[in-house]
């Protein structure tokens, strides 16, 4: 009886271990390329001399940016953003509520200008 239960863990969990180890590996490989996309939009967003249509797609990039991982980015496109970048900071907190990581949310804070959220943030 211990045999086929055994025989039965590593027929049916060992693969769905290791899919669910590609699948890991294929998120992360999918999530640089996006931050690369997403530097690349960002240069061309910077390139638009309307402030509020640039403040808006920077807005836009920097949640993607915060959502592919690239927080030190967001945070760059959140202090860019015309007229605010907000909507950054929320996706920024969201992401470092998840990793549950303290000190690197501390040294993203120290980055924010002092007028631009910087208690927002930290709430």
């Amino acid at each position: 009886m211990t045999q086929w239960i055994v025989g039965f863990v590593v027929v049916v969990c060992w693969p769905a271990a290791s899919q669910n180890q590609v699948s890991k590996t294929d998120a992360q490989s999918k999530k640089i390329e996006a931050r690369g996309l997403l530097t690349q939009s960002k240069a061309l967003a910077l390139k638009i001399t309307e402030k509020f249509r640039q403040g808006s797609l920077l807005n836009q990039i920097g949640v993607a940016q915060a959502n592919a991982g690239d927080l030190e980015g967001a945070v760059d496109s959140a202090q860019r953003a015309y007229p605010s970048g907000t909507i950054v900071l929320d996706a920024i907190g969201e992401q470092l509520a998840e990793l549950n990581d303290l000190p690197r949310a501390k040294a993203l804070g120290r980055r924010l200008k002092p007028a631009h959220h910087r208690s927002f943030f930290l709430r």
